[in-house]
C-alpha cells in the first residue's frame, strides 16, 4: 500500500481567460500538450483500509506538489497563451479506481503560473480519467 506516489502523466489541457471591465468583456481559450510531474501524498489509505474501503490503485484523498510543463498552444483564440509556461500548484485532490485499469481524478488548488517573462497566480482545477500501467 503506497501512501506516497510520484506521478508522471502527458495529455492535452484547455486554457481559459476572461477579462475587460464595462460593456467590454472578452474570453480567450487555447488547447495545448502538457507534461506534468507530480509527488502525491495520499494521506488517507490506510484509513480506507481499515474501513474496508477500496484502496485499488491507490484510491484515496491526497495532497500534491505539481510541476506542470505547457508546449506552446496548438489552437487558440486570439493570441492568448502563444508561448509555453510553467506552473507549480500545490493542490488537494481524490483519486477513485474505476475497474482493475481506470481511475478518476480531481484536483484542485492555486497555481503560480510563468511564461517566462511574467508570472500570475491562477486557480487550478483538473478533472480527468486515466489509464494504469
Amino acid at each position: 500500500m503506497a501512501k506516497s506516489t510520484l506521478r508522471i502523466s502527458t495529455g492535452i489541457g484547455i486554457f481559459f481567460r476572461a477579462y475587460g471591465g464595462g460593456n467590454e468583456k472578452f474570453f480567450d481559450y487555447s488547447i495545448s500538450s502538457l507534461l506534468t510531474t507530480e509527488y502525491r501524498n495520499h494521506y488517507n489509505i490506510e484509513r480506507r483500509n481499515r474501513l474496508r474501503k477500496r484502496i485499488l490503485n491507490n484510491s484515496g484523498n491526497f495532497l500534491a506538489i505539481t510541476i506542470l510543463g505547457k508546449l506552446p498552444a496548438f489552437y487558440r483564440k486570439n493570441d492568448f497563451d502563444k508561448n509555453g509556461a510553467i506552473a507549480f500548484i500545490p493542490n488537494w485532490g481524490l483519486q477513485r479506481g474505476i475497474g482493475k485499469k481506470y481511475s478518476f481524478q480531481s484536483q484542485v488548488g492555486p497555481g503560480v503560473i510563468t511564461d517566462f517573462n511574467e508570472a500570475s497566480i491562477s486557480p487550478n482545477v483538473r478533472l480527468g480519467i486515466g489509464y494504469i500501467l
